[in-house]
């Protein structure tokens, strides 16, 4: 860390920043943004809130970002009964590849409505280009 600067207040952002540089002298110093009031929090009032924003989870305490979180595969947005959190592989597989049975690798996953029912482990492979029988261990 070279330094803290001192307060934005203009971008919305009340806080102390991070200025670091990199071990390569080729590489600007980066600024590293601060947790705390920032325009996300700051709408969702007093409280305990998480909240999905472009793969990752943001926390936020009475109206202060207190952390985040990235999702390599993307996140979903609280509900009535369940928190903001990080899809897993298996449910982003599930997404991407719908309903049925698929080689994913050397697996055989089974996906229903979305998620996953069933993984298996196939120690000679998956074929997946099988016309009669569809995706199977070998």
């Amino acid at each position: 860390v070279l330094g803290v600067l001192g307060v934005l207040e203009g971008s919305g952002v009340l806080g102390a920043i991070e200025v670091t540089r990199s071990l390569d002298p080729e590489q600007p110093p980066a600024i590293v943004l601060p947790l705390g009031r920032t325009p996300v929090c700051e709408k969702m009032g007093d409280g305990t809130t998480d909240v999905c924003i472009m793969s990752e989870i943001v926390s936020c305490r009475n109206r202060l970002e207190v952390g985040r979180e990235k999702c390599p595969y993307g996140c979903v947005d609280q509900t009535a009964l369940m928190s903001a959190r990080c899809v897993s592989y298996d449910e982003h597989f599930c997404g991407v590849h719908g309903d049925g049975i698929e080689c994913d690798e050397d697996d055989l996953v089974i996906c229903e409505q979305g998620f996953l029912k069933a993984r298996m482990s196939c120690p000679a492979g998956c074929a997946k280009d099988d016309p009669e029988r569809g995706p199977m261990c070998i």
